[in-house]
């Protein structure tokens, strides 16, 4: 049900203007601990994949400013596809550093990967690739279309890489240190 209640909140924060900046609360937050937790609130899921998670996030990561309820759906958005698109027994390492006043996360997988054609659009509202819909039919195509939107209002980055379908994909969020 909580799950639902923030996809709900978010798909409201899409359908409304798209600079309404003024419903965020910014704050210091610690990204790592966000990192934690949804590393944590996912071992059902873990488990039942047999999935291997490599989590190489330090401690003392530097804070960002941050909207903390927005931008820990955002990066559970992303983390959630890294594992639904991950086969069984597979493989996702989520890495977070410093790099000059940014803090930089990644999410990389050995899942299915993203094709060089779907790259572009696959943080399109309501785009999902042929290979996403195979493997997960139960998704909407919103999901990185609103963590690029949020991401974005935390004045941050979000891009993807990788080499096609079965490549597995490297997701990366970049958030200044604030």
């Amino acid at each position: 049900s909580m799950r639902l209640f923030e996809l709900t909140n978010a798909v409201i924060d899409v359908s409304e203007d798209e600079n309404n900046l003024y419903l965020y609360r910014f704050a210091p937050v610690k990204v790592e601990e966000i990192l934690r937790d949804l590393f944590t609130s996912h071992d059902d899921m873990i488990g039942r994949k047999n999935l291997t998670i490599d989590f190489d996030v330090p401690k003392d990561l530097p804070t960002v400013q941050a909207d903390r309820t927005r931008i820990q759906f955002a990066l559970q958005i992303v983390f959630e596809n890294s594992l639904i698109y991950t086969p069984e027994k597979g493989k996702v390492a989520i890495k977070a550093r410093q790099v000059g006043g940014e803090v930089v996360v990644s999410f990389k997988d050995n899942g299915i990967g993203v094709s060089l054609d779907d790259i572009e659009h696959i943080f399109s509202k309501f785009y999902r690739s042929n290979t996403a819909r195979r493997t997960d039919t139960e998704g909407m195509g919103i999901g990185l279309y609103m963590a690029k939107n949020i991401i974005e209002k935390h004045r941050g980055k979000i891009w993807v890489e990788s080499r096609g379908e079965g490549d597995g994909s490297e997701f990366t969020v970049t958030l200044p240190v604030g």
